[in-house]
């Protein structure tokens, strides 16, 4: 029987914001809205926290996730996204029997289970894709900075217009659903065939990774309820 997981990774040591995921943010810790957004749309078999850290993994435990303790060696700045679901893949279930994973980035705390469940309709209703990221359209015209401090335009240089890049799309890192089969265990994190997913009105694109970014999210939550 196949199963689907939601992968919630959460380090304790973070070289940019000392001890981010344990700061609350509308009451509780920063990673446990992840947390709980995954279990509250009931569409996981298992939710499973991953982390190198014994009070984190306690408080995951305690509100219904599957902790599972990370090696040190994937909580460092170079480990990968791909390389934490390996291991939950490796350690937690049989990957033949893993039908599709949701990693959802503690950094971003404001989704919806109503969201969450609608993407993960819209990657079930269709099978020929790989994988589907959170994309949001970005409006503004966009560039490259060299080194002697040149900015240089992408496409007509000339065309600093908003429509200019009016089609183009960024990843926010809200959410990554993939079936194990064709990238994970194929040594791919996305695949060939990505799906986009457009980010939902309502799921603030605020990716918590400063202090401005933190206080911000405060401001965020007080304001619209979010959290």
């Amino acid at each position: 029987m196949s199963q689907s997981i939601a992968v919630i990774p959460a380090k304790s040591h973070s070289r940019r914001l000392p001890g981010k995921n344990l700061r609350l943010l509308g009451g509780i810790p920063l990673f446990l809205h992840s947390v709980r957004v995954a279990l509250e749309s009931g569409r996981f078999d298992r939710v499973i926290f991953s982390s190198d850290s014994d009070e984190m993994l306690k408080i995951a435990a305690e509100s219904g996730a599957e902790a599972v303790p990370r090696p040190r060696h994937l909580c460092n700045d170079t480990a990968t996204n791909f390389a934490v679901c390996q291991h939950v893949l490796e350690t937690c279930a049989s990957p033949a029997g893993v039908d599709k994973v949701a990693l959802l980035q503690p950094t971003h705390p404001f989704r919806t289970s109503e969201g969450l469940n609608a993407a993960l309709d819209l990657f079930d209703s269709h099978g020929e894709f790989d994988s589907l990221v959170a994309v949001k359209r970005n409006r503004r015209a966009m560039g490259i900075l060299e080194a002697d401090g040149h900015w240089r335009a992408q496409g007509n240089p000339g065309a600093l217009r908003v429509q200019s890049s009016a089609e183009m799309h960024e990843v926010t890192g809200h959410l990554f659903i993939v079936r194990p089969s064709r990238t994970i265990l194929t040594g791919s994190m996305l695949g060939s065939k990505v799906m986009g997913w457009e980010l939902p009105a309502g799921w603030l694109d605020i990716d918590i990774d400063y202090e401005a970014d933190f206080r911000l999210a405060a401001v965020a939550a007080s304001l619209f309820d979010r959290c």
